[in-house]
Formats: C-alpha cells, sequence, structure tokens
C-alpha cells in the first residue's frame, strides 16, 4: 500500500473514531466564532493568548509546537483543567479559508491527546501552558492548510465544561514552492487632523499617545527602523501628520473644557521627527496630499486644483522637515478606489502610478484569475499603471489588531494566506502587496511575527512598490467605482461651500510679496486642506463644516491684522478745504503688506478723496498716511474709510470717523459766490427799478410844471414850446417876476 494510501485510510479511520468521541466529549461550541466578529453574549470564562506557535509554515518533519496563556476571567475557581488540539478539515483554497473566518467550524476531524494541567486557576489568575503535537496525531499529509483549535476543558462547580478556546491556521506542505512569492509593504503613517490651522493648538492630546512607546504610529515606526530596508517597506506619510509633529515639537497646547493646557507630547514628537528623518535614508517616502485630502470628492465637486495644491505644498513640507525628497508620482487615493476624472487628473500632476485596492476592479475578496489564481498586482492604466493591493491580505491586516488568540494567531492566518497564494502556482513568479488601512493600530508584537516571516521565509522574498510596477502587468478591466464606497465620500453640498474661501484666498495674494504669500496664506490653506480630509469620509459632514469654519475664522484673523487705527477720540477736525485725511495703519503680520486706502463715498458725505496708489507697510509697525481730500461743507459729518488689497479685495475692517469741518470746500465757494453774484443782482435791479421810478417822477413834475407855466404864460400871451417835451424856459423880459418865496 502506498504512503497517500495509508494516509487516507489513516485519516478516514481516525476521522470515524473522533466522530464517536465526539458523542461523549464536549466540544467547541458550533456557533462560536474564535477568530473575528464580536464577543460572544456570554463568554468562555477562560481567555486564551497564544504567544508562541511553531512552525509557521509546517512540513512532515516538524510537529506543531503552541505556547499560551490562559487567564481565569470568571467568577468560579477552576480545576482538573486539561488541554488538546483539534484541527478541523484539509483546506485547498483561499475562499475555503475564508469561510472558516467567517463561520467557526466544529474542528472535530482530528483532535490530539488530552494535556492535563495540575493546577487549578482562581478568578483573575493567569497560568502558561506548553503544547506540541506530531502532524500524525493532526493527520496533515496534503498540502494546503489546516484549521486548528487549542480548546481549554475544566470543572466549574462540579461539572466538566468547556472553558476556553484559541483558534489559528497551519500552512502545511512537505516541499515549498520552488519560486519565491513577492511581498511588498506598504505602512500608512498617517493620522486624523488634529491641529488648528496655523497655531500650535490641538483639539486633543490622542497624537501625543500614538507617538509614544506602544501607540500604533509609533509601533510602524518602530518597524521601519528594524525592518525598513530588508522588507523594503514603503512608507506613505501624510504631511499634515509631520507638519503637527513639527509643531508639537516646539511645544503646544490642547484644548479641554475648562481652557487650553500644555501638550505631553513635545520630546516624543521631537524624536520621532528624527528618526523619521533617519528611516527616509532607507525606506521609500511616499507622500500623500496635505492632510490625505478626498481627491475623488474634491474632483468631483469641480476643485482640482485643491489636490493639486495640497499635493505640492505636501511635498514641500516632508522635503523642509524630513529632509528628503518624497515620491510624488505614486497615489494612494482613499479606500484604494478612484474614478477615471480623478486618474486624469493626478495624471495631469506628475502622477503615473495609483496604489488601488481590488475594488477598482469589481474584486472584493482576491485578485484572482477565472482560474482561481491569485494575480500579480501591476495592472495597465492610461498613461500609467496600478499597483492593486490584495483585498484578501487587506482584510486580514484590518481584523489582525482585534483577532482573537492575539497577534500572534494573526499573523499565523496572514502567513497561511500567503502561503496558499504561493501554493496555487509553485512555480511561476507573482507577487502580492500587503497593504493595510490607513488607521491601521497594529501592536508590536503583530508586526514583528509579520515581518520576521515576510523577510526570512525561504518561499517568500520582498519587493519594493517600484519592482512590482515595472513587473508584467495583468489586464483587468476599466476602472470601476463600486456605489457603497461612493456614499463614503465627503458630501458635495459641503465641498461647494469651499468656494468662497478659495477666492478670498486667491483675492489675498496680491497684498504680498511673491515669496511671502504661501506661508501668510498657509494657515487658511491647511485648514481648507483638513476639512477635506479623507479622515471624514463616511461621517455626517460636521467635521467638514468645521474644517471649513476654522479656514473662514483664519482668513478672518489674517485680515484683521492690518487695519487702519480709529483715532483716539473718534473725529478728525479739518481746517481748510483740502486738509488730509492722516491716518494710521498698524500691520501686526510678519510681512509687508502692499495695500490701498480710500473712503466709500456710498456710505461717506461732506468730502472726496483722491486715489493715492498703492502703499507698502513693512511687517510689525505701523505708519502713517495722508489721504488728500476735497471738502465740500462745513460742520460736523461722517465718513467710511477703506483698506484694500491692491486689486481692491477688502482687508482690515472698515472705519467709520467723524469729521469736524471748519472750511469751505469748493462746492460751498461756488454756491457762496453764486448767491453773492445774485444778491449784487437783485441789489442792480432793484437800485435801476427805482432808478426809473424816479425818473419817471421827475418827468411827471416836469411835465406837471410845463403845463402850469403854459397856462401862466397864456396869460401873458408868451411862451415857447419844443415837440420833444423839452421845456424851454419863456422869455420873461419887461414882466415883473415876484421873488422866490413869494412864487412858492
Amino acid at each position: 500500500m502506498s504512503v497517500r494510501a495509508r494516509g487516507t485510510l489513516g485519516r478516514f479511520l481516525l476521522t470515524l473514531l473522533v466522530a464517536l468521541l465526539a458523542l461523549g466529549m464536549p466540544l467547541a461550541p458550533a456557533n462560536a466564532d474564535p477568530t473575528v466578529g464580536p464577543a460572544q453574549d456570554e463568554p468562555l470564562p477562560v481567555t486564551v493568548n497564544l504567544t508562541k506557535i511553531t512552525p509557521t509554515f509546517a512540513d512532515s518533519s516538524t510537529p506543531v509546537h503552541v505556547e499560551a496563556e490562559l487567564t481565569n476571567t470568571g467568577d468560579e475557581t477552576i480545576t482538573e483543567l486539561w488541554i488538546r488540539l483539534q484541527r478541523d478539515q484539509w483546506i485547498s483554497t483561499r475562499a475555503q479559508l475564508q469561510i472558516v473566518d467567517d463561520q467557526q467550524p466544529p474542528y472535530a476531524w482530528a483532535m490530539s491527546a488530552p494535556t492535563s494541567l495540575s493546577a487549578p486557576l482562581d478568578p483573575g489568575d493567569s497560568m502558561s501552558v506548553t503544547l506540541t503535537v506530531s502532524r500524525d496525531e493532526l493527520v496533515m499529509y496534503d498540502a494546503g492548510a489546516y484549521p486548528i483549535l487549542l480548546n481549554v476543558y475544566g470543572t466549574v462547580d462540579g461539572w466538566e465544561n468547556h472553558v476556553g478556546q484559541a483558534a489559528f491556521t497551519m500552512p502545511h506542505a512537505d516541499q515549498r514552492p520552488d519560486t519565491p512569492l513577492g511581498v511588498s509593504w506598504v505602512l500608512p503613517l498617517i493620522d486624523q487632523p488634529r491641529r488648528v490651522s496655523g497655531t500650535d493648538v490641538f483639539t486633543d492630546d490622542t497624537l501625543a499617545t500614538e507617538i509614544s512607546s506602544g501607540g500604533r504610529l509609533e509601533n510602524i515606526l518602530d518597524a521601519a527602523e528594524e525592518y525598513g530596508e530588508q522588507a523594503k517597506i514603503s512608507l506613505v506619510v501624510d504631511p499634515a501628520l509631520i507638519d503637527a509633529l513639527d509643531a508639537m515639537s516646539d511645544g503646544y497646547q490642547v484644548r479641554t473644557d475648562t481652557g487650553n493646557i500644555d501638550g505631553a507630547g513635545a520630546e516624543a514628537a521631537a524624536s520621532f521627527l528624527t528618526r523619521l528623518t533617519d528611516v527616509a535614508d532607507t525606506s521609500a517616502i511616499i507622500a500623500t496630499p496635505y492632510s490625505d485630502v478626498d481627491a475623488v470628492a474634491l474632483v468631483r465637486a469641480g476643485m482640482p486644483e485643491v489636490l493639486s495644491d495640497a499635493r505640492t505644498y505636501g511635498a514641500d513640507i516632508i522635503t523642509d522637515v524630513l529632509d528628503t525628497d518624497p515620491i510624488t508620482n505614486i497615489a494612494w487615493p482613499a479606500d484604494g478606489i478612484m474614478t477615471d476624472d480623478t486618474w486624469q487628473t493626478l495624471v495631469a500632476d506628475g502622477v503615473d502610478t495609483a496604489l488601488l485596492s481590488g475594488a477598482s476592479y469589481g474584486q472584493e475578496d482576491y485578485l484572482e484569475s477565472p482560474l482561481g489564481i491569485t494575480e500579480s498586482a501591476s495592472t495597465v492604466l492610461p498613461n500609467g499603471r496600478a499597483i492593486v493591493a490584495d483585498p484578501g491580505l487587506s482584510r486580514l491586516l484590518t481584523a489582525a489588531p482585534q483577532y482573537a488568540g492575539g497577534p500572534v494567531p494573526a499573523a499565523q492566518r496572514i502567513t497561511a494566506e500567503l502561503a496558499m497564494i504561493s501554493l496555487q502556482m509553485p512555480t511561476e513568479a507573482r507577487n502580492v502587496v500587503l497593504a493595510p488601512p490607513r488607521d491601521w493600530a497594529p501592536s508590536e508584537q503583530l508586526l514583528d511575527d509579520l515581518f520576521t516571516t515576510t523577510t526570512n521565509a525561504d518561499w517568500l522574498t520582498p519587493m519594493s512598490l517600484q519592482q512590482v510596477s515595472e513587473g508584467p502587468p495583468v489586464d483587468r478591466g476599466p476602472l470601476q467605482y463600486p456605489a457603497t464606497l461612493s456614499e463614503q465620500e465627503l458630501p458635495g453640498n459641503i465641498l461647494e461651500s469651499f468656494a468662497a474661501p478659495l477666492q478670498q484666498v486667491a483675492e489675498l495674494g496680491s497684498a504680498f510679496d511673491p515669496e511671502d504669500t504661501d506661508e501668510a496664506l498657509w494657515p487658511t490653506r491647511a485648514a481648507l486642506f483638513d476639512a477635506a480630509s479623507s479622515a471624514w469620509r463616511g461621517g455626517d459632514g460636521s467635521a467638514v463644516s468645521n474644517g471649513l469654519d476654522t479656514a473662514n475664522d483664519a482668513l478672518a484673523t489674517l485680515r484683521a491684522q492690518i487695519h487702519i487705527v480709529t483715532p483716539s477720540d473718534g473725529t478728525y477736525t479739518l481746517t481748510s478745504s483740502d486738509a488730509p485725511l492722516v491716518f494710521t495703519i498698524e500691520n501686526n503680520l510678519p510681512w509687508d503688506v502692499h495695500y490701498r486706502i480710500g473712503i466709500d463715498e456710498s456710505r461717506s458725505v461732506g468730502l472726496t478723496a483722491e486715489d493715492v496708489g498703492v502703499q507698502t507697510i513693512p511687517g510689525g509697525t505701523r505708519a502713517t498716511v495722508q489721504l488728500p481730500t476735497s471738502v465740500e461743507r462745513s460742520g460736523a459729518f461722517t465718513v467710511v474709510a477703506q483698506i484694500r488689497t491692491p486689486d481692491g479685495d477688502p482687508l482690515g475692517n472698515d472705519v467709520q470717523i467723524n469729521v469736524s469741518s471748519s472750511a469751505y470746500g469748493t462746492a460751498a465757494l461756488w454756491v457762496t459766490g453764486i448767491a453773492f453774484t445774485a444778491l449784487l443782482a437783485l441789489i442792480a435791479r432793484r437800485w435801476w427799478r427805482r432808478h426809473l421810478f424816479w425818473a419817471e417822477e421827475r418827468r411827471k413834475r416836469a411835465d406837471a410844471q410845463a403845463h402850469q407855466l403854459r397856462e401862466d404864460a397864456g396869460d401873458h400871451g408868451q411862451h415857447e414850446y419844443r415837440s420833444d417835451d423839452a421845456i424851454v424856459p419863456p422869455d420873461f423880459a419887461g414882466y415883473d417876476v415876484p421873488p422866490r418865496d413869494e412864487h412858492r
């Protein structure tokens, strides 16, 4: 009988025996999942933490060795403890492995002999256990993977019960694959925005925890330091994180309900940046856009320039702080998905490679061919390449930090997945990309186990993303954008509100020298990037709105730093019609500011002002400027003074001032002159009319006198008369003229 035939018969007999024994022995409940999913409603009283599993890839020569720590988390002492290994049926495909993950099998195909534990386990106490089982006991002969359960039994209150369990998966093959499977690691150093843009104030101190011992970002950096060069790790770094750490390193404040307090992470931040700078010498640093903005949402909202700016500013920050030029031709959109328009926008911005998930090609479980073979990651895109992270491995990496049984079985499960991929076609050169989620929180143990395996196993070989990209591409068809993931995008109606602050940022540019513009407007731009962060995907939009409010506040703060100083008594006094208004301008910014000053004529009366052109005030100074005016009235009146950018856009707030004038303006003089002239004309008219009146009176009197004279002359027979009514005195010679007094 052949070895395989004997093995088959042995498996059958052993399976039959196990089934018979199972009738009288307690097994793991069929509905309890020891690997993934929520906690059971009635958890078992013993928590099992697997601390060592060897080998990671079994063969005919090595028994399965398990070490674990048992902790009594119940209320009763457990006595007569014993343990054993149980395995389920042999697995030959990745799909079967996923079924085991989703629903716990009975683990009844093979069982090892029970191993008694002598000591009882009191509530709250722990004990370490060791168990070594041959592959013959577990009946592991075929190449593939075997789900195994460490089962714990004990007596509680006089009754023997199943009290604890932990599962793991053991890959097995007597012969290793001929061609190593290429493995490329992508580790994210990304956090959600926590800094109030442009300040040293943070909304919380979570980042200090994440970069301190045991924190998620600290653990990732530790792994990059220890394994980065050997494992060819690519670090995807959010420049906003680097910017925040740089601010923290100089000391910072944290908001609390009772006011700001000193942050606790200044020293850790400085150390983190120093270490990351060293890591950049040996590992690839790929820059996300600043705040890891939601590229798809921004492009869909018609704001590709925001995405481009975030990429440019982000790369500059990494260069400045880490003293290294990051890789900018590789883009990793949120959730690993993007639209065709987003890709074309990125291409126009210099990107030629996209790191995507399988969902971009309708493969949400595995990157498999129609024949069920996992294919390499490289894919052709128009004007570039896509590197597709294996979705099955990404799913396992996501679940690993919460894996039941601890980080050791979690790493072992990922190892089993890699082994299954390799065993599919052991002679074919292929590769996979492992890309955990952006907020991944692995333990140090998990990372150590994963990188120890992927860097030392002879059936695996590390590859860089560049090497993966350069490999033979797989045709996966056009990009797909799942509707379920599109619903996670930032709300378009809120993104539309970005238009106003973006316009103001553009308008304010003319107030600064070109070399100062970016720095002066940075807090506003950073706030907009924070508001558009992909960290807010799937939320209710409140974080986006809050970020938008921060951007508007930053704009208002910037404008207020350059303003007209209101007079101490609030009044200007002008003593002549062309007396200038003298204003004091204050610039609290550290940069020179170019501005115009003038009067809002629509809200001002009594005077007009000349345009004095563009003025410049140095940073951190006060200056006076004279505004020539033309006074149009005397007395007290109100005018509104304005300070504007050279392009006419508002800077500081408008200032309403009171003006007291004791002089007539040009218009007033004209009015007075015209009135005086009219008065003279009236006087002249009255004089002339009076002149005509008295002339007429004199004529009438003369006529009366002449008439009287004629009458008198008629009596004496002597008179003269001229037709022009002139009175010609008669010749009174020979007449006796009475004296004048008598004549009257």
